[in-house]
């Protein structure tokens, strides 16, 4: 788990989740350092050590990078820097990278999240979602990723950085 804004944070190193730690994977995330701003290429950066370690690079499990965002940079060398790391992970590290863009009907630049969603997901790999879906979509991702069955929609998800997305 990465966390960002202008500056990434990894807080949760990669590892198998199971059910039984799967709790410190939420407990983990670290709510009293948030700065606004949508610096996508920083979270990427931060993820992409991640695949480059060799707990991750030489694994032999799929790889998997999911970009989750409200929000998109109005810097064109963010959006560029963050396709362009994206790229690396998909060509250079084997990763397939999803794309989750959030209660992004507000969004005024809409060609600009096109361009950054587009450029950064890996094929068939944009998905959209309201806040108060977000449990569903996260249960079709595991799904999808895992091929296993799960009763995610139970699951509680909270963005702490703006209270609309309480669910």
């Amino acid at each position: 788990i990465v966390t960002f804004n202008k500056d990434a944070k990894s807080i949760f190193e990669p590892q198998k989740v199971t059910i039984d730690n799967a709790a410190n994977a939420i407990s983990s995330l670290d709510y009293s350092d948030l700065a606004s701003g949508t610096y996508h290429d920083t979270g990427l950066t931060e993820a992409q050590k991640m695949l480059n370690s060799d707990l991750i690079k030489n694994s032999g499990h799929e790889k998997y990078v999911i970009l989750i965002t409200d929000g998109c940079s109005n810097n064109d060398t963010v959006v560029n820097n963050s396709i362009a790391i994206a790229n690396t992970m998909k060509n250079d590290n084997g990763a397939t990278v999803v794309y989750v863009g959030v209660d992004m009907k507000t969004i005024q630049d809409v060609a600009r999240v096109q361009n950054l969603s587009q450029g950064v997901a890996s094929e068939g790999m944009i998905k959209w979602a309201d806040a108060k879906d977000l449990g569903a979509l996260f249960a079709s991702l595991v799904q999808e990723v895992t091929c296993i069955k799960t009763n995610a929609l139970t699951a509680d998800v909270i963005d702490y950085i703006d209270p609309r997305f309480v669910l």
